[in-house]
């Protein structure tokens, strides 16, 4: 299991990066994201996406007590609220995504359930219910996780299917 926690810390920490990348330098965002008439959404999306990218797969590393709890605690509430604000953002931009209806509802899809795993792993903690969030597979995290590298890698096929872009060289 340690291989793959390494292997999805790596790839969380990659598409995080990106994200960030496009959040500090604007001429380096493809023309959909530049023009985009919801900006401040793909602001905060970039910003809580990479946030809870960064903070989740640290969540699997609790401690039962003492500083390392106490740093679970609050990373896991810095990772909550990263996910909530990145997720709103995200089902705020769903309806302006490429790809027609189809993107417009599995993007819109993917936030609501975001949004509500993540709560739901919320919920269970704060009833002290700590087992049944970390054996949940609505825990929130994993699903935010994997679905971000299955959207990146959905992206990328259908822009090999013909629907291009152009990216900025500027």
């Amino acid at each position: 299991t340690t291989l793959l926690w390494s292997v999805m810390t790596l790839l969380a920490t990659a598409i995080a990066g990106y994200g960030l990348w496009l959040l500090a330098a604007p001429e380096a965002r493809p023309p959909f994201l530049s023009d985009s008439p919801v900006p401040l959404a793909v602001l905060t999306h970039f910003a809580g996406g990479a946030l809870a990218l960064l903070l989740g797969p640290w969540q699997f590393f609790t401690g039962r007590s003492g500083v390392r709890h106490a740093a679970h605690v609050w990373s896991g509430r810095a990772y909550v609220v990263a996910v909530l604000v990145g997720a709103g953002a995200g089902l705020v931009l769903a309806p302006f995504s490429q790809g027609g209806l189809t993107a417009h509802l599995g993007f819109g899809a993917l936030a609501l359930l975001t949004r509500s795993t993540t709560g739901r792993a919320l919920q269970l903690v704060r009833q002290g219910n700590v087992p049944r969030m970390r054996t949940s597979p609505n825990g929130g995290g994993a699903f935010a996780d994997n679905n971000s590298i299955l959207l990146d890698h959905t992206a990328d096929r259908w822009i090999g299917a013909g629907q291009s872009y152009t990216w900025r060289s500027e």
